[in-house]
């Protein structure tokens, strides 16, 4: 990258005489074995354990650069990795991390993964981002997809910093009565609360027909509390810490959440990995699922290409009741969106946080130009999801596709890229997906993580689900006690 090398001198000059000013981006004397010395600018980063291998690229890469601009100066990065989907190891370092912030010690770059970002920034923990773009001397704010980033604001603050993003898609089962599939495609997105009216229609005109058939195949709709969290979510605004879900139109989604999940432990594991639709794997689903959606890995492709064989038609965005596309939460238990987004950053606020920012810039050039076969999360050249840099959308789009298809090698055929017209079809993905990436943007915020047991209560939802309460009882209670952990 042009700015990635134009910057090196420059920030030579900054880091070497401001080492004093870093505490864990530290500067060190260090003597080789024959004797010379030279310094070490050091890097600490807290990352789920997926992410090590496009950080050891990027450390690779930032070592070779530093060391061909000046033969004295090493680079190396101090990774400390855990896994994510396992909540004691990820609430452990969450807790290590809330103690090293109070006694102003901190990681120089921590990968977000439901950390409480809005009350370590509150707290002065975190660098606003828009400070770094603000002062660097080539890179301004258009540079990015500026709507993605104003959806990670905080207090017109962005403290959250997005590799890349991307949207879960969803489409319906094309073997349902036309009249049923009518009022899906005409649509070109989609809320949970319009599955679940569809879903009541179908139930209520063809139950002995389509009884066998549950709701959907995506994180967000294979459990009863996936689909009310997802229901939730429109409701909570994280940043101004207010619910709304006392409100009528809440009240109207639990009903219609109650008539689909009659069984608060109502799940159904399915025909395997959603984030490999093969097309086998897709025909299993049909004869399962009435809605399946698409996020991982593969799965953009049979969003913005049209299969051949279509066992779910329609395949459009999931948006809020604003309309705004939905980039899910990277991490939770019960909802593990693959591909909808890559990695989000933060930076402490323990420096200036200019090598850190340097680094940054190389995992944006890892994660769109390097081959690397195993990047998690649909990210890289194998997955659809968008670099937050807009120059990059193009040439990333053109990279991973092909990748994509010579991976899917011929599992799922597709129209045009199967069938002669390539180009017409690559141009009227390209253009479907560069639309998207313009369009008002929401977070999937919300899951247990960050709301610990607010939703997990069984014995209040079983109270609700068994008819023993209202909804309006429902919407209240958990609208009071969403309310109290927010200003909490």
């Amino acid at each position: 990258m042009k700015v990635i090398k134009l910057l090196h001198f420059i920030n030579l000059i900054i880091l070497l005489g401001s080492c004093s000013l870093l505490f864990l981006a530290a500067c060190g004397e260090e003597d080789d074995p024959e004797g010379e010395s030279y310094t070490t600018l050091t890097v600490s980063i807290l990352a789920p354990h997926v992410y090590e291998p496009v950080i050891r690229m990027a450390e690779w890469q930032m070592q070779t650069e530093f060391m061909l601009k000046d033969e004295n100066i090493r680079f190396n990065v101090d990774l400390t990795t855990y896994h994510s989907w396992i909540p004691h190891e990820n609430q452990q370092h969450q807790v290590r991390l809330q103690t090293m912030f109070m006694t102003g010690e901190a990681y120089n770059i921590i990968f977000w993964d439901s950390h409480p970002f809005r009350t370590y920034a509150e707290a002065g923990f975190l660098l606003d981002f828009y400070t770094l773009i603000d002062q660097h001397p080539i890179i301004n704010r258009d540079d990015f997809h500026t709507n993605i980033l104003e959806a990670f604001e905080h207090n017109g603050s962005l403290y959250l910093f997005p590799i890349s993003f991307g949207f879960s898609y969803v489409g319906i089962n094309a073997n349902l009565p036309q009249s049923i599939i009518n009022e899906f495609v005409w649509r070109d997105s989609i809320t949970v609360t319009d599955l679940l009216q569809i879903y009541q229609v179908l139930r209520l005109n063809y139950s002995e027909r389509f009884v066998h058939l549950s709701l959907g195949y995506a994180p967000y709709l294979r459990t009863s509390r996936d689909v009310l969290m997802a229901g939730a979510n429109q409701f909570i605004d994280f940043s101004s810490r207010t619910s709304s879900l006392n409100s009528v139109q809440f009240i109207d989604f639990l009903e219609l959440w109650r008539y689909a999940f009659p069984n608060i432990n109502d799940i159904r594991e399915g025909c395997g990995p959603h984030s490999i639709p093969v097309d086998s794997n897709m025909g299993c689903l049909s004869n399962q699922y009435i809605f399946a959606g698409f996020s991982g890995s593969f799965a953009p492709a049979v969003a913005l290409f049209t299969p051949l064989e279509q066992h779910f038609l329609n395949v459009i965005p999931l948006v809020d009741k604003e309309g705004r596309l939905l980039i899910m939460n990277q991490y939770s238990p019960h909802l593990n969106m693959e591909g909808s987004s890559w990695a989000k950053l933060m930076i402490p606020a323990i420096g200036d946080g200019t090598l850190e920012w340097e680094f940054i810039q190389k995992l944006m050039t890892v994660m769109t130009e390097t081959e690397l076969r195993h990047t998690s999360f649909g990210t890289g050249p194998h997955g659809l999801a968008t670099p937050i840099t807009r120059r990059d959308f193009e040439p990333h789009f053109e990279r991973s596709t092909n990748l994509l298809f010579n991976s899917i090698n011929g599992r799922i055929r597709f129209e045009g890229i199967d069938t002669g017209n390539y180009e017409l079809a690559m141009n009227e993905a390209r253009n479907r997906l560069a639309a998207y990436n313009e369009m008002p943007v929401a977070i999937f915020e919300f899951n247990e993580l960050n709301a610990p047991g607010l939703f997990l209560d069984e014995n209040l939802l079983n109270h609700f689900l068994l008819g023993l309460s209202t909804a309006d009882e429902l919407a209240m209670e958990l609208h009071n006690r969403m309310s109290l952990w927010l200003i909490e």
